[in-house]
């Protein structure tokens, strides 16, 4: 890696200021080019505003240029550089305290940048700056002793955590009592890769059961699953849920006024009524949603309502069961 970048300084209202209006009266819009690639190569050299006079040329790229020598001289008659003998101390007018004395270009002499200490650091302080980063970034290298891999090598604890620390998630309901030491502490929450190895547990037993093996675990997938641990379902209950789907008629598209199949993982598992209702079918503990021809010998004598209120329950579920998976895909 190489020296940290330094950065060049300027005022907003330069422009504004009558030097640099004189400038670009006399110049044109060259003066800044020319101005710009001084003083970039005087921060990046560290020469503290000063160009050697056998590097103007280069630097300016004055050569093959008709406006370029004439936006130089615009900034000399401005006073916005300036031409110093050799050995004359030029701090005050490198600072911007002292106006230029107009002096000419002699065969030794070096090119000042008027005000540029003004503007931006000594090159003392952008070296001690990069020194003082550099120690700084050995100093974190020592104190975590990170390999090549990113593994540390030894068990080292870093002084300063790249982020902050949460603290552990405990599920703890409002009408639990606080802890004592004669009570068990509450249950901390699933941890993040535990979480997951449940949420690809149910995913697959849904694909072992209804025969979904190329279907995918997408995120809609992942996050029906994930919402219904929250609410404290366990893996076996809703593995359980997941099986008694297939004693639901109407899931399963056995209805004969539904024969669409409805077996998503996120109708499923669309809510927790749900699976409660499909785990008490897997225990057979509750009643398959089936009609049909044997459904109007238990609704009792003169019940004539009945089968039009069982008609409209089916068109509502029916309606629902559609929307869940039209969002689900």
């Amino acid at each position: 890696m190489g020296p940290a970048m330094s950065w060049l300084r300027t005022d907003d209202d330069m422009l504004d200021h009558a030097k640099w209006r004189r400038a670009l009266r006399l110049g044109g819009d060259g003066v800044l080019t020319t101005w710009w690639r001084l003083t970039a190569w005087c921060s990046r050299r560290l020469t503290d505003g000063l160009v050697p006079g056998d590097m103007v040329d280069e630097v300016a790229e004055l050569a093959g240029s008709r406006s370029r020598p004439k936006a130089l001289e615009a900034l000399l008659d401005a006073g916005l550089l300036a031409w110093v003998p050799p050995g004359e101390d030029t701090l005050e007018l490198r600072l911007g305290r002292k106006e230029p004395t107009g002096l000419p270009r002699s065969s030794d002499s070096c090119l000042a940048i008027v005000g540029y200490l003004a503007r931006n650091p000594s090159a003392s302080a952008v070296q001690a700056e990069r020194g003082r980063r550099a120690q700084s970034q050995q100093n974190r290298r020592d104190a975590c002793r990170v390999t090549g891999h990113g593994v540390t090598s030894e068990t080292v604890a870093c002084s300063v955590p790249s982020r902050p620390v949460p603290a552990p998630i405990r599920s703890i309901s409002s009408s639990s009592p606080p802890a004592t030491p004669d009570a068990p502490a509450a249950l901390e929450a699933p941890k993040p890769d535990e979480t997951a190895r449940q949420v690809t547990e149910v995913f697959q037993n849904w694909q072992a059961e209804h025969g979904k093996q190329r279907s995918k675990l997408d995120a809609k997938r992942r996050a029906r699953i994930r919402a219904r641990l929250a609410e404290g379902f366990s893996v076996e209950q809703l593995c359980k849920a997941i099986r008694g789907a297939k004693r639901d008629s109407f899931l399963m598209g056995q209805d004969p006024k539904s024969p669409r199949v409805f077996d998503g993982l996120e109708t499923i598992l669309r809510d927790a009524a749900q699976v409660e209702r499909l785990i008490a079918l897997a225990e057979g503990k509750g009643p398959s949603r089936a009609s049909g021809p044997g459904y109007a010998d238990h609704r009792g004598p003169g019940n004539t309502q009945a089968p039009r209120r069982r008609e409209m329950t089916l068109a509502e579920a029916r309606r629902q069961r559609e929307r869940d998976e039209g969002s689900a895909s």
